[in-house]
């Protein structure tokens, strides 16, 4: 009697419950849940309300981006310039801590890295992987993007393994 949980719905979706505890010999009424009630409606519809609207803004940051790069691809003739921008926008957009851009070498036969933004140290400038090496060349091999979730559990084998557990990496998506 001194406890009521009231769920909060979006039509058929659980958003979430208010919970709501009294101290004996206070008990909850049936008046009190019918506040319960209203007020779980309520906080749905503003949780809805602020989640569009947060959809929304990161939509629009989405596309404003893609025609910033647009523009940029269309007037620049300096890839070192577009590709460091490129990455400025994805690091902004993803919430990431780091990015790297390896290039395919012909001649070589290698992926080399290009240019890259957020790392602690210059180690990853010295990136050359064959196809199929490494998360990056698993990815190029596969035209697959591979995801790691957690590359501490990983086996070392992988090229470039310690260089992402020095620069204190958890998660990695290579594309």
């Amino acid at each position: 009697k001194g406890k009521a949980i009231v769920p909060i719905f979006a039509g058929d979706s659980l958003l979430g419950t208010f919970d709501v505890n009294v101290k004996l010999p206070h008990e909850i009424s049936p008046s009190d849940i019918k506040i319960l009630t209203s007020l779980s409606e309520i906080a749905a519809n503003a949780i809805q309300r602020m989640r569009s609207y947060e959809k929304i803004q990161k939509d629009a940051k989405y596309f404003a981006s893609l025609n910033a790069v647009d523009s940029l691809i269309n007037a620049s003739d300096d890839l070192p310039n577009l590709l460091n921008t490129i990455l400025d926008y994805m690091m902004d957009l993803l919430n990431v801590n780091s990015a790297a851009i390896l290039l395919y070498n012909y001649n070589k036969l290698m992926l080399e890295y290009y240019a890259g933004k957020g790392f602690m140290s210059w180690n990853i400038e010295k990136s050359q992987l064959k196809i199929g090496e490494g998360y990056a060349g698993k990815a190029a091999l596969s035209q697959q993007t591979v995801i790691v979730n957690d590359i501490r559990t990983e086996e070392p084998e992988y090229a470039r393994n310690e260089l992402l557990k020095q620069e204190e990496f958890i998660s990695y998506i290579g594309i």
